[in-house]
C-alpha cells in the first residue's frame, strides 16, 4: 500500500506532471473521436479519482489545478466538448477520489459525483450560449423531435445518465482501488438513512408537483437512487414482516395511484411513481430494524 503513495515532493511533482499529461493527451484524443462524450465521462473520472487518492494531500490543490488547466489548454479549439464533457468529467474524478479518501460511503460518493455532472451541465449552458450562440436544451429537444413537455424531464434524464455512467466508473474505480489495497467502508447507519431519504424525497416530489415539474421529477430521480441502495438491504436482510409489508404497501400504492392520478395537475401524474418507491423504501426500513448491526 505504501509503495503506491507519493511521499516526497519530487515524487508528487513527477506524478502530477504525468497525470496532467495523461489528462491532456486523452482530452485531445477524445476531441477528435466522434461520439466520444461517453468515453470521456467514463475514462477521465477513473483516472482522476485514482490520481487524487494516490497524490499526497499537501499537493492536492496543485494536482487539481494542473490536471484541469492542461486539458483546457490543449482542447481550446473545441470548447463546447471541453466545457460540456472533459472538464466536468475530470472534476467528477476529483470529487470521487477526495470523498473516497475521506471514507465517505459509496452511495453518497456516487451521488455527489452524479449531482456535480448534473450541475456542471447547467453551468456550462450559458457559457456555450455566449460562445456559440446556441441554446443547447431547446436545440436538443428540437433535433430529437421531442414534445415540449420533455424539457421538464431533461434534468432527470441528465441525472439518470450521469448516475449510470458514474456507476460504471465506480465499479471500475473500486476494482482499481482493490488492486492497491484500498478498502471501502460500509457503515451501519446507511441501512436506515437511505430508505428514510428515499421516503422523504419521494413524498416531497408529490407535494411539489403543482409548483415545479422540474423539481418534482429530479426529486423522484434522487428518491429512486436511494431506493436502489435500500432494496439491496431489503434483499439481504428481509424478514417475514418486511415482505408482508412490501406486498401490502405496493397494493396500497397501486390503489392510491389509480385514485389520485386524475386529480394531478397536467404533466404531474408521473410523480405518483413515488408511491411505489415509498412503499419499497418503507419495507426496506422495516428490514433494516430487523437486521443485525454491522461489525465495523
Amino acid at each position: 500500500m505504501k509503495n503506491w503513495k507519493r511521499v516526497t515532493p519530487l515524487q508528487n511533482l513527477a506524478f502530477i506532471a504525468m497525470m496532467a499529461a495523461i489528462n491532456g493527451a486523452l482530452s485531445l484524443l477524445l476531441s477528435f473521436l466522434p461520439y466520444s462524450s461517453f468515453l470521456a465521462i467514463i475514462i477521465l473520472p477513473i483516472i482522476n479519482a485514482l490520481g487524487v487518492y494516490l497524490v499526497d494531500k499537501k499537493w492536492f490543490a496543485v494536482y487539481v489545478v494542473t490536471s484541469t488547466i492542461i486539458p483546457l489548454l490543449v482542447t481550446m479549439f473545441d470548447l463546447s466538448t471541453t466545457l460540456f464533457y472533459v472538464i466536468p468529467s475530470i472534476i467528477s474524478g476529483f470529487i470521487y477520489g477526495a470523498l473516497s479518501k475521506l471514507r465517505i460511503p459509496a452511495c453518497l460518493t456516487i451521488l455527489a459525483s452524479t449531482i456535480w455532472v448534473l450541475a456542471s451541465t447547467y453551468l456550462s449552458l450559458p457559457i456555450i450560449k455566449v460562445i456559440y450562440e446556441i441554446d443547447m436544451i431547446p436545440a436538443v429537444v428540437a433535433s430529437l423531435n421531442l414534445k415540449p413537455f420533455a424539457v421538464v424531464l431533461i434534468p432527470s434524464f441528465i441525472f439518470a445518465f450521469s448516475w449510470a455512467s458514474t456507476s460504471i466508473s465506480h465499479f471500475l474505480i473500486t476494482f482499481t482501488y482493490e488492486k492497491i489495497g484500498f478498502e471501502t467502508t460500509v457503515w451501519d447507519w446507511e441501512k436506515y438513512v437511505y430508505p428514510a431519504a428515499s421516503i422523504i424525497l419521494g413524498t416531497l416530489s408529490i407535494l411539489l408537483s403543482s409548483i415545479s415539474l422540474e423539481v418534482t421529477y429530479i426529486l423522484l430521480a434522487i428518491s429512486l437512487y436511494f431506493a436502489a441502495f435500500s432494496v439491496q438491504n431489503l434483499v439481504e436482510n428481509h424478514s417475514i414482516i418486511s415482505i408482508v409489508a412490501l406486498v401490502i404497501l405496493l397494493v396500497v400504492a397501486f390503489l392510491a395511484f389509480a385514485f389520485m392520478y386524475s386529480m394531478m395537475a397536467p404533466g404531474a401524474g408521473g410523480s405518483l411513481i413515488s408511491l411505489f418507491v415509498i412503499a419499497t423504501s418503507i419495507s426496506a426500513l422495516i428490514a433494516s430494524f430487523k437486521a443485525k448491526p454491522l461489525a465495523n
